[in-house]
């Protein structure tokens, strides 16, 4: 475990939330490169390509015709909005909407802009928001940008309707997760935050790398393995902890803990760091009595379940790992470490559906790993979905371009596919499956297996 710094309460409440600011656009998977200004873009991606390259007395216009032509969408509504705003002409832009009739759009579109502006935020911003949603109750933004103003201005209890509200109307929207997950947080509901974590991991499409960042700081708060422990004791942590992990010399290190331990012996996370120390020393029974003993001072505490499964792994019992894993998950679903131990025991157990679910989460959770992308497309392979497991193997490869067992394994399942496949298919998969064992070539000359499989695609009729 590494060390880690004890956040101050006042940091829950300023955790930003990429997902909730009032004026960001609505994606919810993986961003990428920016939108081209081509004719094949809509509207609302051409203006965001131009509000991203500084164009936007460009993007305002576009906007504003977009927002003539579809004046229910919120999407539009939100980046006129925010191009507006980012023009530097919100007080003219709430003029204009004074001046129009009264709908939930504008209602909304008042809300965004003056939540922008302090003085409005807290009062008028969310009046305007709450008007929205009494105008059109069943559509969820509404709902969401109401709970996210109140949320966003320390009004957490009255946050929490509305943002229930959203999800009721829209299960699947991933986005709306962690506005909640703050709020269920900050008024004490541990459980309830945490299940809107693992709901939001498991989402599809897969929550941004952004929102899995913000997950990730929300559940250092929410279960912080160093809560409650005396300022006076950190020094003496550290001490420990440089000599487990910067100098490896774990004697010293359970020295140290266990003078902290003799002084405060409910401090899990220090039983905790004992238990890794004892491993560093192969010794697995006194690190099972640690471990076991910090998952009862800190059953809340996902990591502890992560050192059981990964010590019962070690000793070749497989089954107790596993539930290990589970209940690591569980407490802590980002934890990339336990899902992508979870996949990798299930796979060698059969279980190529579980274990393609494991590994699918473990990618959202590491996404520039490429072992987590090619174990995932292995289990796509055997349990015959080839498409899904080319488009992970090749997201593998491009973060791994030079592994050339990458490149091999493409190279196999593109020729399995171009045996299942006719004509012109077939004929393109050939194709693009010697050029990945040409890769390999390029990269081992001597490998054989790539050189074999060349030779046979090309004889093959």
């Amino acid at each position: 475990m590494r060390p880690v710094s004890k956040p101050r309460p006042s940091l829950l409440r300023a955790l930003p939330f990429t997902c909730a600011l009032i004026l960001a656009s609505a994606c919810t998977s993986t961003p990428g490169p920016a939108p081209s200004a081509s004719a094949q873009a809509t509207p609302l991606e051409r203006a965001r390509n131009m509000m991203d390259t500084g164009r936007m007395e460009e993007a305002v216009s576009l906007l504003s015709r977009a927002h003539r032509d579809a004046p229910d969408d919120l999407d539009i509504a939100r980046a006129f909005t925010e191009a507006q705003v980012r023009s530097g002409a919100t007080e003219a832009f709430l003029q204009s909407l004074a001046s129009r009739p009264p709908s939930p759009v504008v209602h909304y579109m008042r809300g965004l802009a003056l939540f922008t502006r302090p003085a409005d935020a807290s009062g008028p911003a969310i009046d305007a928001f709450r008007t929205a949603t009494e105008g059109a109750p069943e559509r969820a933004e509404l709902h969401y940008r109401l709970g996210v103003a109140l949320l966003e201005t320390e009004q957490v209890e009255e946050a929490l309707p509305p943002l229930q509200r959203a999800l009721e109307l829209e299960p699947t929207n991933a986005r709306f997760r962690l506005p909640l997950a703050k709020a269920l947080a900050l008024t004490g509901d541990r459980e309830g935050a945490v299940a809107q974590l693992a709901l939001l991991v498991r989402s599809e499409p897969a929550p941004t790398t952004a929102d899995i960042q913000v997950g990730r700081q929300l559940m250092l708060i929410v279960a912080d393995p160093y809560s409650g422990i005396p300022a006076s004791v950190r020094p003496r942590i550290d001490q420990g902890l440089a000599a487990l992990h910067e100098r490896d010399q774990p004697q010293p290190a359970i020295v140290a803990f266990e003078e902290i331990l003799r002084d405060f012996p409910d401090l899990a996370v220090v039983h905790s760091l004992v238990g890794l120390a004892w491993l560093r020393l192969d010794d697995a029974g006194r690190a099972l009595d640690r471990f076991r003993k910090a998952t009862e001072l800190a059953p809340w505490d996902g990591h502890n379940h992560l050192y059981l499964g990964n010590l019962y792994a070690s000793r070749q019992r497989p089954d107790q790992a596993l539930e290990a894993w589970r209940r690591a998950v569980e407490l802590h679903p980002l934890l990339g470490d336990a899902w992508s131990q979870i996949g990798a025991t299930l796979f060698e157990q059969g279980d190529l559906d579980g274990a393609a679910e494991a590994l699918r989460i473990t990618t959202v959770l590491e996404p520039g790993d490429p072992v987590a992308f090619g174990r995932l497309a292995m289990a796509h392979q055997l349990a015959g979905r080839l498409g899904p497991a080319e488009d992970a193997l090749a997201r593998a490869i491009r973060l791994a371009p030079s592994d050339a067992g990458l490149h091999l394994s493409m190279g196999a399942l593109l020729a399995e596919r171009a045996q299942a496949s006719t004509g012109a298919t077939r004929s393109s998969f050939r194709t693009r499956a010697r050029e990945a064992y040409q890769k390999v070539l390029e990269l081992q000359p001597d490998n054989l297996v790539a050189a074999g499989a060349l030779e046979s695609l090309s004889a093959a009729p």
